[in-house]
């Protein structure tokens, strides 16, 4: 852009006024400025996505816990209503005592 007092020449030859050409270069600062922030939302998301995909990860991870310990609450309340001086086999098949 060539400037001459009032009137602005642009680069494809056409002839803006003062006001035309100041008001083109606060839209093209406001362009500028949303694709940053769109730049910088995508770039959240994706950050947030990634965070998702971890406590996801973790969720399961306690939920395998949770069950392992329910086993293990199970086989002790299995072993205390045998009692204390008995041996229970909590394997496949039937229960025997010895």
């Amino acid at each position: 852009m060539i400037r001459n007092g009032i009137f602005t020449l642009c680069e494809n030859g056409c002839v803006l006024s003062g006001s035309v050409s100041s008001e083109l270069r606060d839209l093209e600062s406001k362009r500028q400025s949303l694709q940053q922030e769109v730049a910088n939302s995508l770039s959240r998301i994706e950050d947030l996505k990634l965070d998702v995909q971890r406590q996801k990860a973790e969720l399961e991870r306690v939920k395998l816990s949770v069950v392992q310990v329910s086993a293990l609450i199970n086989i002790d309340i299995a072993h205390r209503e045998v009692g204390a001086d008995s041996r229970v086999f909590l394997g496949p098949g039937r229960p025997t005592r010895s």
